[in-house]
């Protein structure tokens, strides 16, 4: 059985599979950061906010998407 990743190595494992992810961060259910950098976690936690029975939330604008 392989062992589940960590929050900071699934955003490596992310980073590998796309050159298109320029940033991200990894929110644990109650909105604290698992992984990633601290200036997306307050930007990701209202988003997050405004859709809150979404199971999934993306965003697009003319310069990039949030997923």
């Amino acid at each position: 059985m392989t062992e589940a990743l960590t929050p900071a190595q699934a955003l490596e494992y992310l980073r590998t599979l796309s050159a298109d992810i320029e940033e991200a961060a990894v929110l644990a259910a109650d909105g604290s950061l698992l992984a990633g950098e601290e200036a997306l976690a307050e930007p990701a936690r209202t988003l997050l906010g405004a859709a809150p029975e979404a199971e999934d939330v993306e965003v697009s604008t003319a310069t990039g998407c949030v997923f």
